[in-house]
């Protein structure tokens, strides 16, 4: 029994699609463009356990950018 739903990402490099799904969402990105991505879906996607397929340099980018904003202080 987990205590919180998996997060998990897929890259298909075929296309360029990011996708990222939970148990009641589902996320469609390009990869050529940088979406703002909310400190809200930032903590979801670290506590949630955001689950990685295949790792490479764009996924530790990623990863990177959500732990930067998750971090980040809040604005007012």
């Amino acid at each position: 029994n987990l205590m919180h739903a998996l997060v998990e990402w897929k890259l298909y490099d075929s296309c360029g699609v990011h996708h990222v799904a939970a148990k009641d969402k589902e996320i469609f990105m390009l990869v050529k463009k940088d979406y703002p991505l909310r400190k809200g879906l930032a903590l979801m996607m670290i506590c949630y356990k955001l689950q990685v397929e295949n790792f490479s340099q764009m996924v530790n980018e990623l990863v990177l950018k959500i732990y930067r904003i998750a971090n980040s202080p809040r604005q007012q």
